[in-house]
């Protein structure tokens, strides 16, 4: 009789200890799970600041472009309308895109941080809700409270099915965020999104035969004025000045300088000029102190070194001023054609932060998965330790039962 008490009181205390051994591993599970949520909330704002930071940074390039337009059609509206009507037609275009990458913008980044942060609270409110049951089921394990047993049963299997529902929501977070990674590595490495459609936005940015054609079309455009401007110059410097006449040299050997380079890439490099080139930007001030007034007459402007007829010089000047602010506009233009805001956006997210970002959200699905599994071990030993308190009268604080006490 003593011998099977003392066994049933070794029974009860190993089943009490085991009880306690779940409940402290869910304890530190919950404590992980709080932990991994914490950086998963940060890791996903970081990556979401960096592509959304990156659309905000192309949408300026997009409007200082428009407004670098808009300043070259001003300039040319009263001496060439064609090309103004074109450049209108491209900026109201610009205008409609940017517009639609603006709402697009907009509603993705709410909706992000919209699912974000109800990840992040679901996960959240269910942990700190574990942890009060947890530690509530302890206190009841010492009193033996025979319906504290019932709450608890009750109480965690809502628990087991609310960590099961949420175990699975971080699943697809967890391979949402690994489908993300993989996506833009794969974009890093190929510069290729044709057959990912999570990268599809970027399939224009990856054409990289386009974009450079683009601007190899431009840059072609800005060298062939240029060459025609020199071209005429020297022509009318002959005209004007004999070519015999030593001391107006000068204005035979000093060309514009011409920021692009040979064909057929037409790069932009503006180190490339020879130093005693004419800059761009002082064309305008060096053209007026060579321009010959109607007024004036022939001689003294020859004399004087003034070839430049006075007929031409408001057209010249537009064209002069729209050149300018062309190749001020231009590492702007270049930088839009080739996405480099975003593609450098990708970069740091694909080689810095989806290592971290998919560590975060892995460590949180496991932690709240092997969660899962202890709670439906913890209520299964609630049950089995209800139905033994029913069934025996225990003491507070005790491991023996009252019968087995009076007996002793």
């Amino acid at each position: 009789m003593l011998a099977g008490r003392t066994l049933f009181t070794i029974s009860n205390c190993i089943k009490e200890v085991m009880i306690y051994a779940i409940n402290i591993i869910g304890l530190i599970l919950s404590s992980l799970i709080l932990v991994a949520n914490q950086s998963s909330l940060y890791r996903t704002k970081t990556l979401l600041d960096t592509i959304f930071g990156a659309a905000g940074n192309m949408q300026q390039t997009i409007e200082a472009v428009i407004q670098g337009f808009l300043k070259i059609r001003d300039i040319l509206q009263p001496y060439d309308r064609q090309t103004s009507e074109l450049l209108n037609q491209a900026t109201n275009q610009m205008r409609k895109d940017l517009i639609l990458i603006q709402n697009f913008v907009e509603e993705a980044r709410h909706a992000s941080n919209r699912a974000m942060k109800a990840v992040y609270t679901a996960n959240l409110v269910f942990v700190t809700a574990n942890l009060v049951v947890l530690v509530t089921g302890s206190v009841i394990l010492f009193l033996h409270w025979h319906h504290g047993f019932i709450f608890l049963i009750v109480v965690c299997w809502i628990l087991t099915t609310v960590c099961w529902i949420l175990t699975g929501f971080d699943f697809f977070f967890h391979v949402f965020a690994r489908d993300t990674c993989a996506a833009f590595e794969d974009f890093e490495q190929n510069q290729n999104s044709k057959n990912n459609g999570i990268m599809s936005i970027l399939s224009s940015c990856s054409n990289l035969s386009a974009s450079d054609k683009f601007m190899a079309q431009i840059g072609y455009t800005v060298h062939k004025y240029i060459a025609e401007s020199n071209s005429e110059i020297t022509s009318l410097a002959f005209k004007m000045i004999q070519p015999n006449d030593q001391s107006d040299d000068s204005f035979m050997i000093q060309k514009i300088c011409d920021p692009f380079s040979v064909p057929p890439n037409y790069t932009y490099a503006p180190a490339n000029c020879q130093q005693d080139a004419i800059q761009i930007h002082d064309l305008p001030s060096i053209l007026s102190t060579l321009t010959c007034e109607k007024n004036t007459p022939l001689e003294t402007c020859k004399a004087e070194g003034r070839f430049f007829p006075e007929s031409k010089y408001g057209k010249t000047m537009a064209y002069i001023k729209s050149v300018e602010q062309l190749i001020s506009t231009y590492p702007d233009l270049q930088s839009l054609a080739g996405c480099m805001s975003l593609k450098h956006a990708i970069a740091d997210v694909a080689l810095h932060q989806c290592k971290p970002f998919r560590a975060s959200v892995k460590l949180l699905w496991a932690c709240i998965l092997t969660l899962s599994i202890d709670l439906m071990i913890l209520t299964l030993f609630w049950v089995i330790k209800a139905f033994q308190v029913k069934r025996r009268h225990f003491s507070l604080c005790s491991v023996v039962p009252r019968n087995n006490e009076q007996n002793l």
